[in-house]
């Protein structure tokens, strides 16, 4: 009788100092987002300066920022995957928030963001 043998299909973990790069166009765009939104919030020609909306839009930038860093300290799988969803999420309410503020920059910028998050998520953002 012969014996075949199992081949084991496990992929060599990347370290973990290295999972923050695949996100990091992602955290950029969302970083510059932040800071732009901030800076519609303070300053008093925006037009949106002390509203609700630059408010979120704060929020959402910042939560596009953070969400790459966060999924590359995460296991591969469920929660990981859903933090990118959320990342993904983020980044277009983001740019659509920005055109409803009419912030053409905001928008633009957080669009590129929400083009990068998904292009992470569908290229194995979520593989060790």
């Amino acid at each position: 009788m012969p014996q075949t043998a199992v081949i084991s299909r496990q992929s060599s973990p990347v370290p973990r100092r290295h999972l923050w790069r695949r996100g990091l166009a992602v955290t950029i765009l969302g970083t510059a987002g932040l800071l732009l939104a901030v800076l519609f919030f303070t300053l008093r020609g925006s037009g949106v300066n002390g509203t609700a909306g630059a408010a979120l839009a704060i929020l959402g930038a910042l939560t596009t920022a953070l969400g790459p860093l966060l999924a590359a300290t995460l296991p591969p799988g469920g929660w990981r995957g859903f933090v990118q969803i959320l990342t993904v999420l983020a980044a277009l309410l983001s740019a659509i928030a920005g055109y409803f503020l009419m912030q053409s920059i905001y928008t633009a910028v957080m669009a590129l963001a929400t083009v990068a998050a998904v292009v992470l998520m569908l290229t194995g953002g979520n593989r060790p």
